[in-house]
């Protein structure tokens, strides 16, 4: 079988190549791609690192999950041993692993495994590509690709809301960024019973925000953010603050001056190159309000993310539709110069 893969050269340079197509191990499956979302961190590296370093620089970067991680597709083939799935499943793909038997695996931390069995990149812009089968949930027959791709994304945002923040019933909370990320993150958190306040200056995004149903949108361009969130809280302030957009400028004053006693900061936008910001801890003291961070997900969080979505709860796809915007393989560099351009909300490659 070909097997078609496009190559990062670093920078924003890909190049499509010919690429041996991998046979399952034992205990691997072999994934027929059938869609691969863009995710916001490559867009980090690529657009924003890539304007500092050099191509060579940028193309040895550790980027997290690796270059096409957010997968859905059909097991072509499966190894000896594999029982989990078999050849015509349709699957999307969990990208990390951890070793099963440490003290984090067992209390359902497997993401912060210090020793991973397996460490999985999964490079998705191909035609094909092996996985550990364990890594591969099954999806609903309705289920397109394109939204099968995003199950990925939408489970960080489940991570974050629910098992991180712990959004409870009655508890207002602010997003900082209603992207891909979190416009899942926001979604979870209503699910949760949480009052959203959505936070961005995009009009795109505010669009969006308002087709999901957020109960308040307010754009910090031209609107003062913590007056809005005081206004909407009878003055007691926002219980949670989910910082989803990765711009380390919104830890200012103002975010800490939107705080309820008792309050979260949760940090679940990263910002790639630098990772370091000012904050007055006294601030957080006096309201004994805690400052928590949320990486990437569990493969609980995928259960939970294909229950939400067949109990109809949970949107993978909106705005009609239109959320999501596809490109096919060979029109993935029009496709990713788009992306760097922030022009839609979610990008999806296809074959």
């Amino acid at each position: 079988m070909a097997n078609r893969a496009w190559v990062y050269r670093g920078g924003s340079q890909w190049t499509m190549e010919d690429a041996p197509t991998p046979e399952p191990r034992p205990g691997e499956a072999l994934i027929k791609i059938g869609g691969v979302g863009f995710c916001g961190s490559e867009r980090r590296f690529e657009k924003e690192a890539g304007e500092l370093l050099s191509p060579e620089e940028t193309a040895t970067l550790p980027w997290l999950g690796g270059k096409g991680h957010e997968v859905a597709g059909v097991v072509e083939e499966v190894g000896a041993g594999v029982v989990n799935c078999e050849p015509g499943d349709r699957v999307a793909v969990l990208h990390n692993m951890g070793c099963k038997r440490c003290r984090y695996c067992t209390s359902g931390f497997e993401n912060n495994c210090p020793t991973p069995r397996e460490r999985v990149h999964l490079a998705g812009y191909q035609d094909y590509m092996a996985v550990p089968s364990v890594l591969a949930f099954q999806i609903p027959d309705y289920m397109t690709m394109e939204e099968a791709a995003m199950v990925e994304p939408c489970a960080i945002g489940v991570h974050a809301a629910e098992r991180r923040a712990k959004v409870g019933p009655g508890e207002t909370v602010v997003v900082l960024g209603v992207g891909q990320i979190g416009a899942f993150a926001a979604q979870m958190a209503s699910i949760s019973g949480g009052r959203i306040i959505a936070v961005d200056p995009r009009g795109l995004a505010r669009q969006s925000a308002a087709d999901l149903g957020f109960d308040v949108i307010v754009d910090p361009s031209t609107e003062n953010v913590v007056e809005a969130v005081m206004d909407e809280t009878g003055g007691r302030g926002a219980d949670v603050v989910m910082e989803c957009a990765g711009i380390p400028g919104n830890y200012n004053n103002q975010m800490l001056e939107m705080l309820a006693p008792c309050s979260r900061i949760v940090q679940v936008g990263h910002w790639g190159v630098g990772g370091s910001i000012t904050i007055d801890i006294l601030k957080l003291f006096n309201t004994e309000s805690s400052l928590i961070t949320s990486r990437t997900c569990l493969g609980a969080d995928y259960d939970r993310t294909l229950d939400l979505v067949e109990m109809g709860r949970m949107k993978l796809n909106w705005m009609g539709g239109t959320a999501i915007r596809s490109y096919s393989m060979e029109d993935f560099v029009d496709g990713r110069k788009e992306w760097l351009g922030d022009e839609h909300m979610l990008y999806v490659m296809t074959p």
